[in-house]
């Protein structure tokens, strides 16, 4: 199973649009992933809006049902989404790979070290290429945004890889989770189709690939989505600083169970799925920052 490629594209759908026209945090939050009905991870995610530019930082854990990987990135994106830089780690069983990238104008210089092999290159890409985490802003800066219908392809830097692809998505319909209204949205990308449930503010409340019987559920605490999980604070703070959602950093340790025999399960319809309460989503009243060749997010009816 290709969890990286699961959770990229997961990554991609979940950029908030609200935003406060002073340095701000947009979003951060924590998701459960499952593997059928079994949890084998945990993401989190950062999305923060300084200076002129988006940043984004996540970080995903795996256990042995989820072939053990730490996944971690950090991207810089400018206020029009032209890509800036990003540096991807990953490790997978003792398998490390780690890429850092920078891009001007057209051209991204890459040094890939996979495993003992060091490489340094450069690539070139068609005008309006873009980091794969910010497709959600591409998808509101169409004309049709977020209505049904809206279908269009797009060229996306895939992280993991350094490379840009060819992807398409179409919004396809209207359907609540868990009584939350939002819109079902189905992306393709390097071959992979990929289901995701959005508000209309562009939070994602829940993506599924079929095909790989994986699951990705934003949790509504840290306690939720670790649940049985061993969660390392070292590394989430030298990647964070803070942890998201934590008042403290204590040392790794096991997660407490937070709600003892709940099971996380995968829903059969969107509707029986487990997703964050309004509550839990970021300020919706802050000032929109006007963002080049992005419409201001609209609020929720």
């Amino acid at each position: 199973m290709d969890l990286k490629k699961i959770l990229v594209i997961f990554s991609v759908l979940w950029a908030q649009t609200s935003m406060a026209a002073t340095p701000s945090l947009l979003f951060e939050g924590w998701f459960q992933v499952l593997l059928g009905s079994k949890k084998i991870g945990y993401l989190v995610e950062r999305y923060e809006f300084k200076d002129g530019k988006f940043l984004v930082t996540t970080y995903l854990k795996t256990n042995a049902d989820g072939n053990n990987v730490t996944e971690s990135l950090k991207g810089v994106s400018g206020g029009d989404l032209t890509p800036i830089s990003y540096q991807y780690t990953s490790k997978v069983g003792d398998k490390i790979k780690l890429i850092d990238a920078t891009v001007k104008g057209d051209t991204m210089t890459l040094t890939i070290l996979d495993g003992s092999k060091k490489t340094q290159t450069t690539k070139r890409f068609k005008k309006g290429t873009f980091l794969s985490s910010m497709l959600i802003y591409l998808v509101l800066s169409q004309k049709n945004g977020l209505k049904v219908g809206n279908d269009f392809k797009y060229n996306a830097i895939a992280e993991e890889e350094g490379t840009a692809y060819t992807g398409s998505i179409l919004v396809k319909n209207q359907e609540p989770v868990r009584g939350k209204p939002a819109t079902r949205l189905i992306n393709e990308f390097k071959g992979d189709k990929y289901i995701t449930w959005v508000t209309a503010r562009g939070e994602t409340l829940l993506t599924r690939q079929p095909d790989r019987n994986v699951d990705v559920r934003f949790a509504e605490t840290k306690a939720e989505a670790t649940e049985g999980l061993t969660v390392n604070n070292k590394d989430l703070e030298l990647l964070f600083g803070k942890i998201p959602g934590d008042a403290a950093t204590p040392a790794a340790t096991p997660s407490k169970k937070s709600t003892p025999g709940k099971k996380a399960t995968p829903a059969a319809e969107p509707d029986d799925s487990t997703t964050a309460s309004p509550s839990a989503a970021p300020n919706a009243t802050q000032a929109p920052v006007e963002i080049k060749g992005v419409p201001p997010p609209k609020n929720d009816p």
